[in-house]
């Protein structure tokens, strides 16, 4: 009978590391990242910090306007008066940043009889934030429903809401997040670096990030194939949309993606500016963008259609 009661040992052995692992996974899970700390901003101090980010926009879309009154100038006269447009560099504090999200994005509002006053986030996820360091940017939201994630994470072991191991064990909310150290490699492409994908302190199974990169990669056609730049060289809605798809699965699969920025103007159009450098400090980062050269632009297009 000795045998019966190692195996009982063993097996009791095993329910408790079970459990400790468990208990541990919950508490990573719910625990919010020590950097997740919105800034603490007056109304006036966040309509001013959120100003300085648009303003700096609206200096990039000067530029990409500058640049197309010069290309028109040469295509009917053969010559411009204006010189070429150059580089510039624009430099966002982390305070800006998030100001600008909190006044661009707004929660979701079940009922839709009331007006929105910016760009609505999907049910479940609130609380955009950006935090910066030393050649790192840190992405992070609040969402709910995190034991459904873990579910879809797990496939068949965890039943959210039917087998209770997602009330007992995972957590109902939490602080999803991406951590990216991007650079231009040799080539000027954008290879943003993803580092790692945590739900609270907990990083997500490959699993999951795999999802992700299908659910991405579903959305993508559609958009590809309504992605167009009319003649001013601006791009649509769609381009827009297919560039942050491309720019996402690459990332996620650490992949490098074109270097190519799209800054709105007042038509609701988006002018394509080439990412010159980046430089990602504590608390800034700071952009050098130029003009997208005409000749260019039909290749990148094509990039995003691919």
């Amino acid at each position: 009978m000795k045998w019966i009661k190692r195996i009982i040992f063993v097996v009791c052995l095993l329910l408790i590391g079970a459990a400790v692992l468990a208990a541990l996974g919950y508490y990573r899970a719910t625990r919010t990242p020590h950097w997740y700390r919105p800034p603490v901003l007056s109304v006036e101090q966040s309509a001013t910090a959120a100003k300085r980010v648009e303003d700096n926009l609206a200096r990039a879309l000067s530029m990409a306007n500058a640049a197309h009154a010069r290309e028109q100038a040469i295509r009917r006269y053969g010559s411009a008066s204006s010189p070429p447009v150059g580089e510039q560099t624009f430099t966002f504090t982390q305070d800006e940043l998030n100001a600008a999200l909190n006044k661009w994005f707004v929660p979701h509002i079940a009922d839709k009889t009331r007006p929105v006053a910016g760009l609505e986030l999907p049910e479940g996820i609130s609380d955009p934030f950006i935090a910066l360091g030393p050649n790192e940017i840190l992405l992070a939201v609040t969402v709910g429903g995190v034991d459904k994630i873990f579910s879809q994470a797990f496939p068949g072991r965890v039943d959210a809401g039917q087998s209770g191991l997602a009330g007992m064990f995972l957590p109902d909310h939490g602080v999803a997040s991406l951590c990216f150290r991007p650079r231009l490699d040799d080539q000027g492409r954008l290879d943003m670096g993803t580092v790692a994908i945590s739900m609270g302190t907990l990083p997500v199974p490959k699993a999951l990030a795999d999802k992700l990169s299908m659910a991405v990669g579903r959305t993508l056609p559609r958009y590809q194939q309504s992605a167009r730049l009319d003649a001013s060289g601006a791009a649509n809605e769609a381009a827009l949309a297919s560039s942050l798809a491309v720019l996402a699965l690459r990332a996620l699969g650490h992949q490098p993606s074109p270097a190519v920025f799209l800054i709105p103007d007042q038509g609701g159009s988006f002018m394509p500016m080439v990412l010159k450098s980046i430089d990602v400090q504590a608390g800034f980062i700071s952009l050098t963008l130029g003009i997208l050269d005409p000749h260019d632009r039909p290749v990148w297009m094509d990039q995003l259609r691919r």
